[in-house]
């Protein structure tokens, strides 16, 4: 199952199926929304990902990612809790915000962003410079190349995401 499947099933899970309800919780516009999970399919970037995240807090990481365990954490169900968590994380993130943690990620593995590049299988490093200097932010591939690296289980998803709980697994 895709990223943009995982959507879907999400869309079906928290919303009943109805796309716009999604969209306009998430705060995604409709158009967007619609390509990723129409026929188009089109890939996600960190900020979709990060209005998803802010709007459901509620979603698996893990799942949402790398489609490993439920959709939904089963830990808290009490819906003050998720009120709580979806109003302390509206607040959009930076890049600067990601930029950190990765630099952090890479400092703590003793590599240079050179090594991090290769280790996560891209061909030239400027696309991990361009995030750790704040000029772009991570794209859903970089996520899925980490998720596929051995350092996945070394760091925490959701802090990596949203800068929420401890940086190690």
């Amino acid at each position: 199952m895709t990223i943009n499947d995982r959507i879907i099933v999400l869309i079906n899970l928290l919303e009943e199926g109805i796309k716009r309800s999604f969209a306009k919780k998430t705060g995604i516009p409709e158009g967007t929304l619609s390509s990723i999970v129409g026929a188009r399919r089109s890939d996600l970037s960190y900020t979709i990902l990060k209005k998803i995240i802010a709007a459901y807090p509620e979603v698996n990481l893990e799942w949402l990612m790398n489609e490993t365990g439920n959709p939904l954490q089963q830990e808290e169900k009490d819906q003050n809790f998720v009120l709580e968590q979806n109003n302390r994380y509206k607040t959009e993130l930076k890049n600067t915000e990601i930029s950190e943690r990765i630099i952090l990620i890479i400092r703590s593995l003793s590599l240079t962003p050179n090594a991090f590049a290769s280790a996560l299988g891209y061909q030239r490093s400027q696309t991990i410079y361009d995030i750790i200097n704040g000029k772009s932010a991570p794209s859903y591939d970089f996520f899925r190349r980490f998720m596929l690296s051995p350092y996945s289980r070394q760091v925490n998803i959701d802090w990596l995401l949203t800068g929420r709980g401890k940086m190690n697994v």
